[in-house]
């Protein structure tokens, strides 16, 4: 009897999955789990965390950076080319400098910290974009970014976290002004499908996986 108990209370969140995952931490009410180690991750979620790690590298998500690109082919396909199309060429060159000088992107860590930390309704083995997008509204509404990225383990995802000196809500409100700035800076030389693209980031989330299949 005491046995069956046990085995109860013991039970596993993820009976059919064949990797070690252990608990990691718990928000609104939810707890959530990670694989123990990078090595234990399944394929297709890595695949998933090396695009993540690409784009915080990149300060900004491949669906940013082929908008990017579009608009600028935009641009030099203009005929006759004016002067005020150099300064557009100028001023969107100059917001990709300025990303390269973000000490972080705020929303590119959210979307990391979705890939390697998973609730019990999700499968292991994989992600879901659609549903990770509410796991990651909630975990804003539940906490402010700076208790996010102070009291959960992202620093175990981003090491150089540990060391920010900042406030973490003054400088990702203004990071993502500028990245909205940016946005309205691109969209005003995309074609509307180019626009509907950027708005559907899901076409560009997983390079690395699409290069596979």
């Amino acid at each position: 009897m005491f046995e069956k108990i046990k085995s109860i209370f013991s039970k596993k969140p993820f009976p059919k999955s064949e990797q070690i995952i252990e608990f990691a931490f718990e928000s609104g009410g939810v707890k959530y789990y990670r694989h123990t180690s990078e090595a234990n991750i399944p394929y297709r979620r890595a695949l998933k965390v090396i695009s993540i790690y690409n784009e915080l590298d990149m300060k900004c998500t491949r669906a940013y950076l082929t908008a990017h690109t579009k608009a600028i082919n935009n641009i030099l396909a203009k005929t006759p080319f004016k002067s005020t199309d150099l300064f557009e060429l100028m001023k969107l060159n100059n917001q990709l400098s300025e990303r390269l000088e973000f000490i972080y992107d705020t929303d590119l860590v959210y979307k990391l910290a979705s890939v390697v930390y998973f609730d019990e309704k999700e499968n292991p083995e994989d992600y879901d974009w659609t549903y990770n997008q509410k796991k990651i509204d909630k975990w804003k509404k539940d906490k402010s970014i700076n208790d996010f990225f102070l009291t959960m383990p992202i620093a175990d995802l981003v090491p150089f976290l540990k060391d920010f000196n900042m406030n973490f809500d003054s400088y990702s409100q203004i990071q993502m002004e500028q990245t909205a700035q940016h946005l309205a800076s691109i969209c005003t030389n995309l074609l509307e499908v180019q626009k509907q693209d950027l708005l559907n980031p899901s076409k560009y989330l997983w390079q690395e996986e699409a290069m596979l299949n």
